[in-house]
């Protein structure tokens, strides 16, 4: 036993003296560096859709367009900056693959691509550092693009301007937050995708055209939906396993028959859905969790338009709270006077396995 603990002491010193020794040789060696880069591209003959491809392992990226004349077709700026320990005599070589393998713009599509150094993710000696690295992608407003981009620790954010067209565009972060803020008359002629694994996916559009509708979702975290006065040409659709789903609407109109497929195995779902104009078409939501709440705020004014809410649970309640010269209930199916006779129906069904269902409904035409 006395050769055990003396061992165990021996094998204690080692990894003490080594951790002290490791903290030591950081601290001596702090330090910090900056380094930026620009990259453009102008293609020799233009093609009636440009294809860009953007796949960054750490950093935050900003998507954005010109606010003033361009010769390019797309320019990217690349700003590094590192601090911390061990330090000494580091670039950014020592973290990335050299910049002349970041950008290309002769294949199709053209691609930026900012690939780590393995021993990035897995050396000791890099994790005690601070990295604020910035991508901006300043794009043009008169031309189409297919847009793919994908960060995997950091953040992606892309702002539209107004009278832009767009066509197949996925947003998507493993490890951080993605935000599509699009301003009026934006104008998806493609699909549209905006996903984050950790952390935090938004689509906000204000008189935005989605041609082909949109899907979006988070696996861990929140999603947040925010459309106003926007046109859905297909079906929407929003998934998260474990968080919750905010849907706001305000105006919202289809140009089809389409669905609002939203869905979170643990969490809340949270609606705001005002309608003061014409559906356009018939619209059936389908509002479904495992375990959480399902909060919905309605409100219509057009008689053109009629409501029926249909909610199910294994274990909770259903509170309905509406005036009964709008709505009847029988159970658990709330429906609006003119549901039979209105030109698009609003259909919705709300389920949860285990939780509590509200709504708060007001059709105020039916008074």
């Amino acid at each position: 036993m006395k050769k055990v603990a003396i061992i165990a002491i021996f094998i204690g010193a080692l990894l003490v003296g080594g951790t002290l020794g490791f903290i030591i040789t950081g601290f001596a060696t702090s330090g910090s560096f900056q380094e930026s880069f620009n990259f453009y591209y102008e293609p020799s003959s233009p093609a009636p859709i440009e294809e860009l491809l953007v796949n960054v392992d750490i950093g935050d990226v900003q998507i954005q367009y010109n606010s003033s004349d361009t010769p390019y077709y797309a320019k990217i700026e690349v700003s590094i900056a590192v601090s911390g320990l061990f330090m000494t005599e580091t670039t950014y070589l020592d973290f990335f693959n050299p910049y002349t393998e970041w950008w290309d713009n002769i294949s199709t599509p053209t691609s930026f691509e900012m690939d780590v150094l393995p021993e990035t993710w897995f050396d000791p000696s890099h994790w005690f550092k601070s990295y604020n690295i910035d991508i901006i992608v300043t794009l043009r407003t008169d031309v189409v693009y297919d847009i793919k981009a994908h960060t995997i620790t950091g953040s992606l954010k892309m702002n539209v301007p107004e009278d832009v067209i767009l066509n197949d565009t996925l947003l998507q972060v493993t490890t951080g937050g993605v935000l599509l803020d699009t301003s009026p008359n934006t104008d998806f002629q493609g699909t549209l995708s905006v996903q984050s694994i950790t952390g935090s996916a938004s689509v906000i559009g204000q008189n935005t055209i989605y041609t082909y509708g949109f899907s979006s979702g988070v696996t861990t975290g929140e999603l947040n939906l925010y459309l106003e006065n926007c046109v859905l040409s297909h079906d929407l659709v929003g998934i998260v396993t474990t968080g919750a789903i905010i849907y706001n609407t305000y105006n919202l109109s289809f140009t089809q028959d389409s669905s609002i497929n939203l869905q979170t195995t643990t969490g809340d779902i949270n609606g705001n859905i005002i309608q003061y104009e014409d559906l356009g078409a018939n619209v059936t939501c389908n509002f479904l969790i495992t375990t959480g709440w399902v909060n919905i705020v309605y409100v219509n004014d057009m008689s053109s338009i009629g409501t029926r809410f249909s909610s199910t649970f294994t274990t909770g309640a259903i509170d309905y709270d509406y005036n009964t010269l709008e709505f009847s209930r029988i159970n658990g199916i709330l429906t609006s006077s003119n549901y039979n006779s209105a030109l698009y129906k609003y259909t919705f069904t709300l389920s949860t396995v285990t939780g509590h269902i509200k709504v708060d409904a007001e059709s105020h035409h039916l008074i």
